[in-house]
């Protein structure tokens, strides 16, 4: 079986686009601090971590162009400095809800390093049922993976899963910024498990840009751009939001398009001393 996808392949699945275009959506976590410190590309210093205490994020899943409303996606998540936890709840609405329902969840746990998060488990599920999960093993260096022809991999300085990934970004995004210029030049690399196998990506820096939500009005945001085997995912970081993700887009090799855009984003604020 394929993956849980997200967004992505709940909406695929709902609105019977091909399971394996979206099945798999191949972004990654930190790159390796030698490649960094050998190629100019910046790894997260611990007082840059930005992501808050606790918080959420709401997002609608539409697809195509005309932006047909299939889903909702919600990602949760707290820390407390020195562990975290991530999870995200995706699942089909209205009609097709009626007629195909899905209801996928991803769950990443693990620690909080000088370079950000340090996933130590991730698990899916879809409708009830057990999907694809991964081990990381900090201590040995391999990763254990529930799917796929190879169970033990080897596990690259700074990886992270399909979820973490998103929030890793937004926490490297000040560090990123500090060297724009070779990122813009350059991309930058990072690594991610789905589960099923550990993959490298390279990332495009495409610029600033806004992004209007429905209840946050304008927000700026940086826009990031990464090309899969099957698939492209762009993803805009707000730069007012702590580097939250205010909108997921893939695109298969066809240009179907699904988007996830963010209704509602809420985050506790750090008190002071």
């Amino acid at each position: 079986g394929t993956e849980v996808a997200g967004v992505a392949g709940v909406a695929g699945n709902a609105t019977g686009a091909r399971d394996e275009v979206l099945a798999e959506p191949s972004a990654s976590g930190v790159q390796e601090a030698a490649a960094a410190a050998q190629e100019g590309v910046p790894v997260v210093a611990a007082s840059h971590f930005s992501l808050p205490r606790r918080g959420s994020v709401r997002f609608r899943v539409m697809r195509g162009e005309g932006g047909l409303v299939v889903g909702q996606s919600v990602h949760h998540w707290n820390h407390d400095g020195q562990n975290y936890v991530l999870n995200s709840v995706t699942e089909t609405t209205g009609l097709i809800a009626l007629f195909k329902p899905v209801r996928a969840i991803w769950l990443s746990q693990g620690a909080i390093g000088a370079q950000g998060l340090q996933p130590h488990e991730f698990r899916t599920e879809k409708n009830g049922v057990r999907g694809d999960a991964a081990g990381f093993d900090w201590q040995s260096m391999t990763l254990s993976l529930s799917g796929g022809p190879q169970r033990t991999v080897r596990l690259m300085p700074g990886s992270q899963d399909v979820l973490s990934m998103f929030y890793q970004l937004g926490t490297m995004l000040p560090a990123l910024q500090q060297h724009v210029q070779a990122v813009k030049r350059d991309g930058f690399r990072l690594y991610v498990t789905t589960g099923r196998k550990l993959e490298e990506y390279h990332f495009q820096w495409l610029g600033e840009e806004s992004r209007t939500l429905k209840r946050l009005g304008e927000q700026p945001a940086v826009h990031l751009r990464v090309l899969t085997g099957e698939q492209t995912i762009d993803l805009w970081l707000g730069e007012n939001l702590r580097g939250l993700p205010l909108q997921i887009r893939y695109t298969d090799g066809k240009g179907d398009s699904f988007d996830q855009v963010a209704d509602e984003i809420e985050f506790e604020e750090e008190k002071g001393p």
